[in-house]
């Protein structure tokens, strides 16, 4: 008899089978069904050539071709990690737009199909597309919308939104004719209440006013179906909402705005204490919050011409420029701070993502407006501390006084800064493109 223990004590194992390569069966086999149950093997995922896509683009003929070039690009990364897309997002910045905007002349005969969509992935990508390559869509996009459906339309006013574009008076009351046609088109034409709430998100991050004519539709689609959102819809409506009662605060939106919310709670989503753009709507509107989500911002990442301000302040006023301040109401930290002859001026330097550009003139810095989101921060600062100062510096202006003579650019900032500290708390901006020193921020001031 074979012995059972070994001189250890330990009982000894029986004999092993032999290994096959198989994975180890993890569930047991149920009665109904024989067959055992094994870990899937997690996909391996893709790399993404960057060399590909500029070949890609590179032996594009036709809008076409370019436009499925574009669209591949997009689903290829979007499968990857966060961290992986950032880093690709400096090729498609600088190597893709440029090879992009040589294809301009593909632009007369492209059809509203390709126009609506070439914009929409090229603003995915982050890509910078040069002026001319930007005038020439412009064109062929006014010429188009009258065939455009719903999807094309809303396909291209998102491109404009992720391209940092607002449209021209022209070619938005162009944009709402279409859309108000479509609307008396069939069920299958028409947008949706969710349709209707993107296209405004659209509007209302860009900074753009809609026409009232689209906006009182919205309004009777989604009181109409208000039950009928989800929890995204809904977040974006109580945000676009508050943007444009900053905007048009004759519209009276308020009550509006209380049904949305009701309906929002209701709905009890996991993020809904933690949503920032959430909380910043409902302070606009004096609504009740679940939770002050945490603030992630830091005042670690500073770029170099907001520095070089900085110490430009510095050398002209002879006052020492301190780290911005926590605003535990918002809650975010501000760029900096200057105690300015005894008034606290806090200041905030805005660089190109706080803009929409002029899809006419792009590359005039002086015809940006400031974004949706920044006239709601800039609101709810002037909203909760009533009796401070505040200035956002324009990038543009910025860099500005850094290529002026040293005396010239001293002296704007002290003329600057003593008109602020001279005017009734609230928040204004530099006015140096056009002439001036500060104006009002806010279409309330």
């Amino acid at each position: 008899m074979p012995k059972k223990y070994g001189k250890s004590g330990r009982k000894k194992n029986g004999k092993r089978k032999p290994y096959t390569g198989m994975p180890q069966r993890i569930a047991a086999i149920d009665a109904d069904n024989s067959s055992p149950s094994y870990p899937v093997a997690p996909k391996k995922r893709q790399g993404f050539c960057e060399e590909s896509v500029l070949s890609e683009i590179d032996k594009a003929q036709s809008t076409d071709q370019l436009l499925d070039a574009l669209k591949t690009s997009y689903n290829n990364i979007r499968s990857l990690d966060k961290r992986t897309r950032q880093k690709h997002g400096f090729f498609f910045r600088r190597e893709v737009s440029p090879q992009v905007s040589r294809l301009t002349t593909l632009l007369s005969q492209a059809s509203h199909h390709h126009i609506a969509y070439i914009m929409r992935f090229s603003g995915k990508l982050g890509m910078e597309l040069d002026t001319e390559f930007i005038q020439k869509w412009s064109d062929r996009f006014e010429e188009t919308i009258p065939d455009m459906n719903k999807a094309e339309l809303a396909a291209s006013l998102h491109g404009l939104r992720e391209m940092r574009l607002y449209p021209s008076a022209e070619m938005l009351e162009s944009v709402t004719d279409r859309f108000m046609d479509l609307q008396l088109c069939g069920p299958d034409e028409r947008l949706n209440c969710g349709e209707l709430t993107r296209i405004f998100a659209d509007h209302a991050e860009a900074g753009i006013v809609p026409d009232e004519r689209l906006f009182l539709a919205w309004r009777d689609e989604c009181s109409r179906n208000q039950d009928k959102n989800d929890y995204q819809e809904s977040r974006s409506l109580l945000r676009s909402l508050a943007i444009f009662d900053i905007l048009r605060p004759d519209w009276g939106l308020k009550a509006f705005a209380e049904r949305v919310d009701e309906q929002l709670r209701k709905l009890n989503h996991a993020k809904d204490g933690q949503d920032h753009a959430l909380m910043q709507a409902r302070m606009w509107f004096d609504l009740p919050l679940n939770s002050i989500p945490t603030s992630h911002e830091s005042l670690d990442h500073k770029s170099k011409t907001e520095l070089r301000f900085r110490s430009l302040l510095e050398d002209s006023t002879r006052i020492v420029v301190e780290d911005g301040e926590y605003l535990p109401e918002l809650p975010r930290y501000c760029d900096m701070k200057q105690n300015y002859f005894g008034t606290p001026v806090h200041i905030e330097y805005d660089g190109a993502f706080h803009f929409s550009r002029d899809i006419k003139n792009p590359a005039h810095e002086g015809h940006d407006i400031y974004n949706g989101s920044t006239v709601l921060q800039s609101a709810l600062m002037e909203k909760f501390r009533p009796t401070e100062h505040f200035l956002r510096v324009r990038d543009s202006d910025g860099k500005f006084l850094q290529r002026i003579p040293a005396d010239m650019s001293k002296a704007s900032l002290r003329r600057i800064m003593n008109e602020v500290v001279n005017s009734p708390p609230g928040v204004y901006e530099t006015k140096l493109y056009c002439g001036g020193n500060i104006g009002p921020h806010l279409p309330t001031q």
